[in-house]
């Protein structure tokens, strides 16, 4: 009897349960990395909508200011425009739906020199609160 002889050894297959298959690489996003993004994306596009909405008030507010600025600055000129010292009188009016009030006393200048200390109170609605500016200057009156 002869004896077969292979010139190669046997040895066990890489499938097998000692040689798991290798990994192949991903491709894609599991449900917890797509959720967690979508979570970072919400969070981040709140703040810059409640940003902005504060933006918004803060311009209007703005807004407000300077128009009650200017309202205060004509008014004022207007008073020191007049001529006489008996023209400079206390009143009051509405102006771009802003209260204005005035009070005129009369101050002794220096030097003999009449003058009109005026005390000017501005309401007006900025936002969602109504404020009240306060202006006091001194008018000198022109002697002829």
């Amino acid at each position: 009897m002869r004896t077969l002889t292979m010139p190669f050894r046997i040895v066990p297959s890489r499938r097998g349960a000692a040689f798991p298959a290798a990994p192949r690489p991903r491709r894609g996003f599991t449900i917890v990395e797509a959720i967690v993004a979508i979570v970072m994306l919400a969070a981040g596009v709140l703040a810059l909508v409640s940003s902005s909405a504060v933006v918004l008030r803060q311009m209007t507010t703005g807004s407000q200011n300077t128009i009650a600025s200017t309202v205060a600055s004509h008014r004022l000129e207007r008073l020191r425009s007049l001529n006489s010292c008996a023209a400079i009188t206390s009143g009051s009016a509405v102006s771009r739906g802003m209260n204005e009030r005035w009070t005129v006393d009369n101050v002794g200048g220096g030097g003999g020199q009449p003058s009109r200390n005026v005390i000017y109170d501005l309401t007006y609605q900025a936002g969602r609160a109504q404020r009240t500016q306060r202006f006091i200057t001194n008018i000198p009156c022109t002697l002829p």
